[in-house]
Formats: structure tokens, sequence, C-alpha cells
């Protein structure tokens, strides 16, 4: 196993397996591995006995918090520039807090400085939390496999990439003026603009569908992280009216090495009206009741959000 300095965010630190890590590391995978499938057959886990032992040509990590071991996560080489990130679990109530980005982290700026310049790793297709997880962290989905469990979910992560890319989030109900800006960025950066109705309507999908919305929603994020990666600039055309989904949406961004700016639309209520009433889409139509319900249901972006994006080259994140 390699050394590997400690990284330490507040009371939590990052730091190389120790002996006395060993009982607490095989714990934390164990209840991990018995949470997600609801027992644990220790014959189908045998490297966990000792995890130095078995990943010695590899880097374990634990998350130490308060002197408790609440996370790991190993990186191992695989050879032609590739290391794989295996036996990734927190503590149940570490989740949300941090932890698992910060192994994640120290293992990407690990395998940077071991020559590595692509990082993959494997779930459970199933395991909802985990894949927005990872996707959160950067990695790209790959392709599923038929495991001998389950399907299986395979991600990757380019390390040689320099980024550049960005993400432009356009925040706003029907009738703000999101098409119309996101045309104009099309033309002024150039962009990559995604629109969910436009996609919708060309497949003949009914824009009211919410699953329907959000399986586009899904496949659009897919291709804007595989574009960002690629250094290119891609507009979101979503409405995201959630603080929770803008913020997931910046820090997606933002591990992939590219800017994020938010641009919020804000119009009076008769001008959103005006405009919506004069559309033929969607059927059945918006009612002005509606539009008037989700104005109170949209979280308005505050300076306090706003100076987390990047600022626009020209910045109009107001004009409409």
């Amino acid at each position: 196993m390699h050394d590997d300095p400690s990284m330490a965010d507040g009371d939590l630190s990052i730091r190389a397996l120790s002996p006395a890590d060993h009982q607490p590391v095989e714990a934390t995978i164990r209840a991990g591995l018995a949470e997600h499938w609801g027992s644990l057959d220790d014959s189908l886990n045998p490297d966990l006995a000792d995890m130095a032992s078995s990943y010695a040509h590899g880097t374990t990590l634990v998350a130490v918090r308060s002197g408790e071991v609440v996370g790991t996560a190993t990186l191992v080489p695989r050879g032609s520039g590739g290391a794989e990130i295996v036996r990734m679990s927190v503590h149940s109530r570490c989740r949300r807090a941090g932890v698992g980005r910060a192994l994640v982290d120290a293992l990407v700026s690990h395998a940077r400085r071991a020559g590595h310049t692509r990082l993959i790793l494997e779930t459970s297709a199933h395991w909802d939390d985990v894949v927005d997880f990872y996707r959160a962290c950067g990695f790209v989905l790959t392709h599923h496999e038929q495991g001998a469990y389950g399907r299986d979910a395979w991600f990757e992560r380019h390390l040689d990439r320099p980024g550049g890319g960005r993400l432009i989030v356009l925040c706003g109900l029907p009738g703000s003026g999101k098409t119309t800006l996101a045309r104009r960025l099309v033309i002024e950066r150039p962009a990559l603009r995604l629109c969910p109705d436009e996609w919708m309507t060309a497949l003949d999908l009914d824009l009211w569908d919410a699953a329907a919305r959000s399986g586009v929603e899904a496949r659009q994020w897919h291709l804007a992280q595989t574009l960002l990666i690629l250094g290119d600039t891609v507009v979101l055309e979503w409405g995201v009216w959630s603080r929770g989904e803008r913020d997931r949406l910046r820090e997606g961004a933002r591990a992939l090495g590219a800017a994020a700016e938010l641009h919020h639309l804000d119009v009076p209520m008769d001008e959103l009206w005006r405009r919506v009433a004069a559309r033929d889409l969607p059927d059945p139509p918006i009612r002005r009741a509606q539009l008037e319900s989700w104005a109170t249901q949209i979280e308005v972006p505050d300076a306090d959000e706003l100076q987390r994006y990047d600022l626009a080259p020209t910045d109009h994140r107001t004009e409409v």
C-alpha cells in the first residue's frame, strides 16, 4: 500500500489505512453490504478479513471523524493508466455529510500523483442513491453489465482532460424567457441547448407526464456531463425550481472541472400569463391558477446561492 498524505476538513480527516483501522474498516464495509443486500455472505467477501494484504498493491484510505472510522475506500491500479475504486463505504449515520466526497477527492488526488489518467468503478444499478452520488462526483455512466448478483452499472472519470467546460443553468417559470435566452446563448458562447419540452415533443410524449420528463432530463444530464468533460458549454433549459436540484447540477459540473453559472429569470405574473396564454402548447394548456401556484413553489435564488456560481463573461443573469 502506498502512503497518502492526510487531508482534513474540520473534524474530518482522510488518511492511509493503519493496522488499528482493520477492524472498524471491515465492520463499516460489512454493515454497508448488509444494509444494501439485506444479508451478508462471508464466503463472497474473503478480502475483508485482511484489507492490507488483499489490496497491498493498491491504496486504502479511511475517513476519521472525532477519532472514529466513519468511511473507507480503496484505489487499485488496473494498468494502461487506469485505476479502479473498490470497497467504498460510509457509515450510515455519516452519509450526506461530505464523507464520501472527501474520500473520492482524496483518491482522485492520489491517482493523479500516481500518474493514473482514468478512474473506473462499479456499483449495483438499482442502488439509486449510490449511482446519483458517483454522478455528482464527476463520474460518467459508461455501460451496464449483468453481474453474478444483478445488473451492474459501470462508471468512469478521466483525469487527464483539462476541463474548461461550462454549465449554464436557467431558472424560471413558464413564460419567463428561458427559451429566448437559451437560443441567444447558443449563438453567443457557442453552446449546446438542452430543452426537455422539445425532446418530449419530438418523441411524441405527453408534456404533463412527470415520469417521462424525469427520464428525458436524466438522459440530457448524462449527455451534458459527457460534453462538459470534453470542454464544451451546455445550456440546461429545465426551469430548476428547487435549490437542491440546482446545487446538484452545480456540484456535478464542478466535479468535472467545469464552470457553472446560473441565470434566474424573474418576470411579473401578468407578463408571464400574457406570454403563456399566447402559446399553442401544451395540451391541455396551462391555466393562470396553475402559474400562480407554481410561483409560490419556486425557490428563488438568493444572494448566498448566486455567489456560489461563476459569473458569465458578460453577466446578464437577470436578463429576460
